[in-house]
């Protein structure tokens, strides 16, 4: 199996377990363990323990302390919580830890955006703003943006620039520069 063929069936991998979002007029609940119907039911829940840090039934201890901290946010006693570190950070959870950035928090807005704008209905950018796939419309616009060079990442639109054309060539890139053993992947994307 080559490496991109191998990267692609990782991606499936996390892909499957990852449950589907619709627009908000047609969104329903998912079940959290799509994806993962042919294990045990004590294997899907460690599967979710694991990668989630969630349990299947948290202990009501867990929602008397998730009510407190919901009252003591909309009090502004509180800021709202990130989601907890793991052994496995993302890049952008890294550079914040060395760097006391909200570089997360800039690259979750900007991802959302940027889904928001190829899987919408046109309504809100006209329908010439997205061409070719996902990754090709995603890289093209990120070349251009300024957002990320003005949030202390030097060099971003070159850096982008210069990524594979290839979305699975490009995954291999950016996984290539983490410190991540081959077998921590599935659980770094998931």
């Amino acid at each position: 199996m080559s490496e991109t063929q191998s990267i692609a069936k990782l991606v499936e991998a996390v892909c499957v377990k990852i449950p589907p979002l619709w627009d908000l007029p047609n969104y329903v609940a998912v079940n959290p363990f799509v994806g993962m119907i042919d294990q045990p039911l004590d294997e899907a829940a460690a599967t979710v323990a694991d990668t989630l840090e969630a349990e299947v039934l948290p202990p009501i201890s867990y929602y008397r302390e998730r009510f407190r901290a919901l009252v003591n946010i909309l009090t502004g006693r509180q800021a709202p919580s990130k989601r907890p570190s793991s052994a496995i950070g993302t890049f952008a959870e890294q550079i914040d830890r060395i760097t006391g950035t909200n570089l997360e928090e800039t690259l979750v807005r900007s991802i959302a955006r940027w889904c928001a704008v190829f899987a919408g209905d046109g309504s809100g950018w006209p329908a010439t703003a997205v061409q070719g796939s996902l990754w090709q419309s995603w890289r093209e616009a990120a070349s251009v943006d300024r957002t990320f060079e003005l949030t202390h990442l030097k060099d971003w639109r070159r850096q982008v620039a210069a990524l594979p054309l290839d979305r699975e060539q490009a995954l291999l890139h950016a996984l290539g520069k983490l410190p991540l053993h081959p077998d921590q992947r599935e659980a770094y994307l998931y």
